[in-house]
């Protein structure tokens, strides 16, 4: 008895030093950012999206949207589904050269731009997450970001805290990103803040993305309207 009990006490802490083994540990503030350093410089980025989003603003002015997007690069076609909750039978499509502003490669923080400042850290899932305060090291007019948070596991930033300021309007918020495959790309942007001195938020989110490897031309063509149909004069 004593033997089987002793066989299973040895089992058990096999079990849990295997467990130990195999939980994620805190990682020191400076080695995380050489992380990020490393994985950004090796971030896979599309080359063509396909999305849904929507735009949801409170304030001045009331706006609740729903879009579907096709970008190819700074080429994108953007169509207008619905708007303050009504579906749009005429779609409205608008083909535009637009830089995706939320990429997170054009986005995310460098060590070369910001001084960083280690705040915390805590642990979501099976992983931790460190939060950073960053400070421009040259004065933004419009728009600067405050902090940022990196996700280990990949070591990209999972939140990038900012402000933003210009046009009469002021205000502060957070994109949020997470992995879709192989890619890091963004699925809410929320933001707090006024429009010439009234209250206002913003918030727009991602969904149902999808990554083809390329979009045809056509895709970006306007369509063109069909001919009426119309009788003889009679």
């Amino acid at each position: 008895m004593i033997g089987r009990r002793a066989s299973l006490a040895l089992a058990c802490a096999g079990v849990l030093l295997l467990a130990l083994a195999g939980a994620p540990k805190r990682q020191d503030s400076q080695v995380v950012l050489d992380e990020y350093v490393r994985a950004m410089g090796s971030l896979a980025m599309p080359t063509a999206s396909i999305c849904n989003y929507s735009i949801s603003q409170a304030g001045p002015v009331q706006i609740e949207q729903q879009h579907l997007l096709y970008r190819q690069g700074d080429l994108v076609r953007d169509t207008l589904l619905s708007s303050q909750g009504i579906p749009l039978h005429a779609k409205s499509i608008v083909i535009a050269h637009r830089a995706d502003r939320y990429a997170i490669d054009r986005l995310a923080p460098t060590l070369h731009d910001y001084e960083v400042l280690f705040l915390s850290a805590h642990k979501v899932g099976a992983n931790f997450e460190y939060r950073y305060q960053a400070t421009a090291l040259a004065p933004a007019s419009r728009f600067s970001i405050t902090g940022f948070t990196i996700a280990s596991g990949r070591f990209l930033p999972s939140a990038i805290a900012f402000t933003s300021s210009g046009d009469g309007a002021d205000g502060h918020g957070a994109i949020l990103y997470h992995a879709a495959g192989r890619y890091w790309v963004p699925y809410e942007v929320y933001v707090t803040g006024s429009i010439h001195g009234k209250p206002a938020n913003e918030r727009i989110t991602w969904s149902n993305c999808r990554f083809p490897h390329s979009l045809p031309e056509t895709t970006f063509r306007v369509p063109r309207p069909l001919p009426s149909a119309t009788l003889p004069p009679i």
